[in-house]
């Protein structure tokens, strides 16, 4: 539609925008492209929600209020939907309601036959239940339809979706009356609910029940004003022009479903491409490398602001994405927030979420994005450590991994223990950080130092797949730019045994060390008293001589002093120097911390006041303290 539309007229009279990968067609496509136009709605409205039989309403209005179930007896709510199960657990467990969610493991193709069932069974039994379902639907048009649950408007749940007309520019070549009657046509939800009714359950073609409706005299005026512009003088006569009428709405509407089948076949051939485009990049053989991402706190953000989360996704999957494209990894699904990647190769995949990390901290969040606790701004020693969502990843590269390409979907796949382990660790990952396996460190340990050439599939020599981009992550981990820190060994759930995991640190930023230093162990109640932020530090008297009696009870019995005490000691110490030698040490922290630690002690007695040093013993005391070799 968007290729050929200065020159084919095609019309789409429902584009839905209900999933971020429509929204992201819409704004390239529509908003930010010039070959279709947006013609404004086509009236029905979407909704999805929570439903329950008929009879549970007869009882009184109140049933069908959120309100009703925060004081019922224990109710079955059946979910039939796996990508909406946890928003719906969600909702239950903020809203405080006698709700038992019932997940039942069906194929996305049958979910909606699991739903019909499962509420017509409950209007025939009088059994009490709450389903998550959605309308227009065939199911409203019989006698006694399903009943909405009304839940808080203020939550932002399930929101209404507005179905949009679109055409092709080609379009505003035809007749004029045409243009009128495509900017006109309107039709409710209760129209197309009629409809697939006489279609399904009365057994009649979409001729005969399109024919039905535009008989039906209820919708004349509907039908009325899709024709509001002036008739041309030889259809004067009001008979003929009624007729006239009927015999264009007839081929209107089957002009409509002409052009929505050549769409969709457009559709459909583009997406097939990209598909075919997309698996070649897709692993085949092992070794292969899966990488799993999550956002922090996500199900509570989805429940918090669900429009906001929206915006933040958008953002958020278009780094993601523009990175596997970058890195050569190939996307195998996504889900709300979540994304699992294939990779041949370990370094692209470290590589490539490494970027992703770094190019989050510099996109443009909103103010009501970053509203949220877990996406708020955090600078310390004047650098963003935090800004936007904080993405959790886990890495592993291994054998134990097949490749099954789906024929249904045209997409690849991947089972085995390698799939469950990537899966584990980013469990076991915070926000902000990628974790990865040891096979994977070791891995990229060999090829970056040992220069291993593993006989990875799909990749005959090493230099094949060392891009300029791959070289340069190389060489930031030969420069110390990027390390491995083991952060122990963890118990993976379905896994034997314990597994050592490694974090990636980027030792450009400061991030690490922050980390490090507030989340990774708790502050420690110093012998020193306060921990001060930089950016409110006072270099009163006062604090210094609290400083210097802290400094001299370790130096006189270090035994008492804990590994994380001695750690917080040396960044007070390092705290009161001038600003430039502080930036300097943060700079070059291997060489400069104990140029600042001896010159503290040397410089400074109890009265505070600077004096040439008296001898060299506190150095020396320094250096076996902190077990720095010299």
């Amino acid at each position: 539609m968007n290729e050929r539309g200065k020159e084919l007229p095609v019309v789409m009279l429902e584009f839905w925008q209900s999933d971020t990968t429509r929204e992201n067609d819409y704004k390239e496509y529509i908003q930010n492209g010039t070959n279709i136009i947006d013609l404004g709605e086509l009236g029905p409205i979407g909704r999805r929600g929570w439903y329950i039989p008929y009879f549970m309403a007869e009882m009184g209005d109140f049933v069908k209020s959120y309100h009703y179930y925060q004081n019922s007896k224990l109710i079955p709510f059946i979910n039939c939907v796996p990508q909406v199960l946890s928003l719906n657990t969600k909702i239950i467990q903020n809203l405080k309601l006698n709700l038992n969610v019932t997940p039942l493991n069906v194929s996305e193709d049958d979910s909606e036959k699991c739903i019909i069932s499962n509420l017509e069974e409950a209007e025939r039994t009088k059994t009490p239940l709450v389903a998550y379902f959605w309308e227009p639907h065939r199911v409203f048009s019989r006698q006694r339809p399903p009943q909405n649950v009304r839940l808080p408007f203020k939550g932002g749940y399930y929101p209404p979706v507005r179905p949009t007309k679109l055409q092709s520019q080609a379009v505003n070549n035809l007749s004029p009356n045409v243009q009128l009657f495509l900017k006109h046509f309107l039709v409710r939800n209760e129209d197309q609910i009629q409809i697939l009714g006489d279609v399904y359950y009365e057994k009649m073609s979409i001729d005969d029940a399109a024919k039905k409706w535009l008989r039906n005299p209820n919708n004349s005026d509907l039908i009325k004003s899709w024709f509001e512009y002036p008739p041309d003088p030889m259809y004067q006569n009001v008979v003929m022009y009624v007729g006239v009428s009927f015999l264009a709405v007839v081929v209107g509407i089957l002009f409509g479903l002409v052009v929505i089948v050549l769409s969709m076949v457009g559709y459909f051939l583009r997406r097939q491409f990209l598909i075919k485009e997309e698996n070649k990049r897709a692993p085949k053989q092992p070794p292969i490398c899966i990488v799993f991402t999550h956002i922090h706190n996500a199900p509570l953000l989805w429940t918090l602001g669900l429009d906001v989360m929206k915006k933040v996704m958008n953002i958020h999957n278009r780094v993601v994405r523009e990175n596997i494209k970058k890195y050569k990894g190939y996307e195998v699904k996504t889900h709300l927030d979540c994304f699992m990647i294939a990779f041949q190769c370990p370094f692209d995949a470290v590589a490539c979420c490494m970027a992703i990390q770094k190019e989050l901290l510099s996109c443009e969040w909103t103010t009501d994005m970053m509203a949220f606790p877990d996406m708020q701004e955090v600078v310390w020693n004047e650098q963003v450590i935090y800004k936007g969502p904080r993405v959790r990843m886990g890495v592993h590269f291994g054998y134990d991994i097949e490749a099954q390409y789906d024929s249904r979907t045209k997409r690849f796949d991947y089972f085995g223990t390698t799939v469950n382990k990537a899966s584990r660790i980013e469990k076991v990952s915070s926000g902000g950080r990628v974790y990865i396996s040891a096979e994977t460190f070791h891995s990229i340990q060999n090829m970056t130092f040992h220069e291993f050439k593993p006989a990875i599939a799909g990749r005959p020599s090493l230099n094949n797949f060392e891009s300029s981009v791959i070289m340069n992550f190389k060489q930031s981990i030969l420069k110390g730019e990027v390390t491995f820190k083991n952060v122990g060994e963890r118990e993976l759930k379905g896994l034997e045994g314990k597994h050592t995991i490694y974090w990636v640190k980027d030792m450009t930023q400061l991030r690490y060390a922050y980390i490090e230093q507030f989340e990774m162990s708790p502050r420690p109640p110093s012998l020193m008293g306060r921990i001060i932020p930089v950016a409110v530090i006072d270099s009163s008297d006062r604090d210094k001589y609290e400083l210097y009696e802290a400094i001299t009870q370790g130096l006189s019995d270090p035994s008492q002093m804990k590994e994380d005490e001695l750690s917080v000691l040396l960044q007070r110490i390092i705290l009161f120097p001038n600003e430039l030698e502080r930036n300097r040490w943060i700079t070059a922290p291997n060489t400069a911390l104990l140029r600042f630690v001896t010159n503290f002690m040397l410089n400074y007695n109890l009265r505070l006041k600077r004096e040439p040093p008296s001898t060299p013993k506190t150095p020396k005391r320094l250096f076996e303290i902190f077990n720095i070799n010299h």
